[in-house]
């Protein structure tokens, strides 16, 4: 990077309150006059390009100017961003005004990057829990190991187009009221590519992949969601001619589990408590992920009512820890009393003043929920 002290605004003769399209429009014209080709290499005129190139590429970024207006504004020297991410070359700017103005060609590469793919992996409530190691088994491209992903027979190499001179494009210049205007074109010899291969690999037949099986182990991590898409770098397709690899995507579905409901970090489960046992209070043995645990039942415990095991639901993602596993109990009566039983519940019923009214197969249809058979 280097600092520049000129004044972008000066450079393309625009005010400062210039529209888009002003500065456009004063860029269009300037670039004409001082472009390269249309100077026959002036050495003063190449340097006024390049300024004129660079107060465009930063005044037609809102952002850029915004900032470049700040630090103007407040007397700063602005630091030049030319040749950082943001800004392709001054040909670049040019030809995307004029469709390939500009005849300094650069060298076409053979290699493609591989494209990334997505697979998808169901895993279990546990998986989700504690996390697991999976395998995939896809077919995705590989590098062909005939022609080491060079495309060619063995002892062949690709050549330079001689058509396009390996640029990939060749150029045709037209005449126009504006001067003269060079328009590029994909190069038919090489489908654009700047390469031919005279001996073509047989196994890959010159793309220097072929499609095969793999196996590719991934992490589970713990606490994802049904949707959830882990990107696992460098696992996706080999790229043509000895490219590099594109990504793997997995994305995860989560079975369902007969036992568990999952909602956010918790876990929902049911208990069955014998009516005996809701009314005098006492402990019921609760599944979970990480074993059997004792609750305790308070004396009095109705259906639906709440328990809860602190750190037994799922891996929370925004922090440590766990969820917790919340417990609805479901009170249960005798389906089949026995005579004995039936006598302490006519007892049971006498102490407490209930008034049981009809026959006692109508009192067990009420009390007991469904009728002796």
């Amino acid at each position: 990077m280097r600092n520049m002290s000129s004044d972008y605004y000066a450079v393309l003769g625009v005010e400062q309150d210039a529209s888009p399209d002003d500065i456009k429009r004063a860029f269009r014209q300037l670039a004409r006059e001082h472009h390269p080709d249309a100077t026959g290499g002036d050495p003063e005129s190449e340097q006024r390009y390049k300024e004129i190139s660079e107060a465009y590429a930063v005044l037609s970024d809102p952002r850029k100017r915004q900032e470049y207006d700040a630090v103007r504004m407040g007397g700063g020297v602005w630091n030049s961003p030319w040749g950082s991410p943001f800004a392709s070359t001054i040909e670049d700017i040019f030809d995307s005004f004029f469709g390939g103005g500009s005849t300094r060609t650069r060298q076409q590469t053979r290699a493609r990057q591989g494209e990334s793919i997505e697979v998808h992996l169901e895993v279990t409530l546990e998986d989700v829990v504690f996390g697991a190691e999976r395998t995939l088994n896809f077919e995705r491209y590989e590098g062909c190991e005939r022609c080491s992903g060079e495309g060619t027979e063995p002892g062949t190499h690709p050549e330079r187009c001689p058509a396009c001179n390996g640029t990939g494009q060749v150029q045709q210049t037209r005449r126009t009221i504006l001067g003269s205007l060079v328009t590029a074109f994909p190069c038919r010899e090489c489908s654009g590519q700047g390469w031919v291969v005279p001996d073509p690999c047989k196994d890959c037949r010159g793309t220097g992949r072929l499609a095969r099986d793999v196996e590719v182990p991934v992490q589970v991590p713990g606490g994802i969601d049904e949707g959830d898409r882990l990107r696992l770098d460098g696992e996706g397709e080999a790229g043509a001619a000895g490219g590099g690899r594109g990504d793997l995507y997995v994305r995860f579905t989560v079975a369902p589990d007969e036992r568990f409901e999952r909602m956010g970090d918790d876990l929902y489960t049911w208990v069955e408590v014998p009516m005996t046992l809701a009314a005098l209070g006492g402990d019921v043995d609760v599944q979970t992920f990480d074993g059997d645990e004792t609750v305790e039942v308070k004396a009095g415990t109705q259906s639906n009512t709440v328990l809860r095991l602190k750190g037994k639901g799922v891996p929370r993602r925004a922090g440590r820890g766990r969820g917790d596993l919340i417990i609805r109990t479901h009170v249960t009566t005798p389906t089949d009393p026995s005579k004995k039983e039936k006598e302490l519940l006519r007892e049971l019923a006498k102490l407490r003043g209930e008034e049981i009214k009809g026959k006692t197969k109508g009192v067990f249809r009420r009390v007991l929920g469904r009728a002796e058979r």
